[in-house]
C-alpha cells in the first residue's frame, strides 16, 4: 500500500503531464507561475490536499504553482473562475464530487461540468465524518437523531460547505424531523472550529 504523499506525489505527475499535453505546445512551457483555483477555504482538506499538490508541481515544472482560495456558493465561484479562465494551460482548478456532480442536479450552475471542464487527474478520494461537539448529550447517530426531535426548531446546523455535506445534513435532518437553524459557515475547516465550541452540531 503506497503512503499518502506517494499517491500525491504520483497525481502531480500525472497532473503536470497532463497539463503539458492540453498546453499550448511550446517547448519553453511553462514560462511563468501558474494559478491553481481551489474553491474552498484555506485550512480545508481539499485546501490541503491541494498545496500539497502544487508543492510537487512546482518542483517538478520549475515555475511557482500559486493556491488562489475561492470558496463560496457550494464550489460554485471557484470553478466557475475556472471554467472561464483563459485555456492556456496556466490556470488549473481543485474540484470535488459536490461541485462538479451533486450540485448540478440541487441548483442552476454558471457552467456545464460535462462539456467546459477537462478532468486531468484523479487526487484523492476520502470518506464522510459525523461529529458533534464533546458536551453534546450524544454518543450515536441514533442518540444525536432522537436529541434533534427532542429539541425541534433549535439545533443549529452548518449550510453545505459542499453540496455532499449538503444532502447529509438533509438526509440527518429529515431523520431527526427538525427544522435546524443555518448558521453562516465557509468551509469544514469553519465548521469543525464552531463544533468543537459547541456552537453548531
Amino acid at each position: 500500500m503506497q503512503a499518502p504523499n506517494q499517491n500525491v506525489r504520483r497525481h502531480a505527475v500525472l497532473a503536470m503531464f497532463a497539463l503539458m499535453c492540453t498546453a499550448n505546445a511550446h517547448a519553453e512551457y511553462p514560462d511563468r507561475p501558474l494559478r491553481y483555483i481551489v474553491p474552498q477555504a484555506p485550512g480545508s482538506a481539499s485546501d490541503t490536499s491541494a498545496r500539497i499538490i502544487a508543492a510537487e508541481l512546482t518542483r517538478i515544472l520549475g515555475q511557482q504553482v500559486v493556491i488562489d482560495n475561492r470558496p463560496g456558493a457550494g464550489l460554485t465561484i471557484g470553478i466557475n473562475l475556472v471554467v472561464r479562465a483563459a485555456p492556456d494551460g496556466y490556470t488549473i482548478g481543485y474540484g470535488n464530487i459536490g461541485g462538479l456532480a451533486i450540485n448540478r442536479s440541487m441548483m442552476k450552475v454558471p457552467y456545464d461540468a460535462l462539456k467546459d471542464i477537462q478532468p486531468v487527474a484523479q487526487t484523492n478520494s476520502n470518506g464522510m465524518l459525523l461529529a458533534v461537539a464533546p458536551q453534546l448529550p450524544v454518543k450515536s447517530v441514533r442518540e444525536l437523531i432522537d436529541y434533534a426531535r427532542r429539541i425541534r426548531g433549535s439545533c443549529p446546523m452548518p449550510p453545505r460547505a459542499t453540496a455532499r455535506r449538503g444532502t447529509s445534513g438533509r438526509t440527518l435532518q429529515g431523520h431527526g424531523r427538525g427544522q435546524h437553524r443555518a448558521r453562516a459557515i465557509q468551509g469544514g475547516a469553519a465548521a469543525m472550529t464552531e463544533i468543537m465550541a459547541g456552537a453548531c452540531t
